[in-house]
């Protein structure tokens, strides 16, 4: 049953050691200390789990009268870590209303979950789609509910392509950091990077002007900001932290 492969899911690191160069430099006038960098830092975050394929029975189709079919397409970030253990399947109120999904690998690298979710076309009824990863050893899921509608074919005529981990049962907690709003040390080229650490588990990752998402264990945990220049070869460490606090980050 799902409530034992989920336990408490909650709504919402490779470890990242940088090899850095040169020295720091600490200005009390500044809102920044740095630290050379030779290359672009690998900055990521590590959804890795130990959690077990889960056991889904698919729904009796004889107990329904309609279906609606979804295509999903797995995110590219979700791309590199999926094997043939990868499992997708959509419940109702804890029940199993999808024939369970294994992926197919298409020519041109794409991962595809076709799923057929059960339903009776007189009821009312929103579903939750949650995602296996093999290689990971974790579960996702996509942020929200969505409605079951019967004979719908969704996701053929245009990609379907969710984001799962926007949802993650390693981190429970999440909330969401407009790096557009930053006072940045310098003006942002191509290859810059934001992330954002606590020690130095990456806890959040994107490119400067768009939004971060942050990830926690804890309701609230604090987090530093790191800024990679890529013309001044440098990372710019904020001197003030940012907050994940399940809402918007606040610094």
């Amino acid at each position: 049953m799902i409530s034992k492969t989920l336990g408490a899911f909650l709504p919402l690191s490779l470890f990242t050691l940088l090899l850095l160069t040169a020295c720091s430099s600490d200005d009390d006038d500044s809102k920044f200390t740095f630290t050379s960098a030779s290359e672009a830092p690998q900055w990521k975050v590590d959804f890795s789990g130990d959690l077990k394929q889960p056991e889904w029975v698919s729904a009796d189709q004889s107990q329904y009268e309609n279906a609606m079919y979804v295509l999903v397409k797995l995110q590219d970030e979700l791309v590199p870590y999926s094997t043939d253990d990868d499992l997708m399947a959509a419940f109702i109120e804890g029940e199993c209303r999808s024939i369970v999904a294994h992926r197919s690998v298409h020519a041109d690298g794409g991962i595809y979950f076709a799923l057929k979710i059960m339903g009776n076309n007189t009821v009312k009824e929103e579903f939750n789609t949650f995602y296996y990863s093999g290689g990971l050893h974790q579960l996702f899921a996509i942020n929200g509910k969505e409605m079951f509608v019967a004979d719908l074919v969704y996701g053929i005529e245009e990609d379907f392509v969710p984001n799962f981990s926007m949802l993650c049962n390693k981190y429970p907690f999440i909330s969401s950091l407009d790096t557009g709003e930053l006072m940045l040390p310098v003006e942002t080229t191509d290859g810059d990077l934001i992330g954002a650490f606590v020690g130095d588990e990456c806890r959040g990752v994107c490119k400067p002007g768009d939004f971060m998402t942050l990830y926690a264990y804890q309701p609230v945990e604090e987090a530093d900001l790191r800024f990679y220049s890529a013309k001044q070869k440098r990372i710019y460490t904020f001197k003030e932290k940012v907050t994940i606090n399940n809402k918007t980050a606040e610094q």
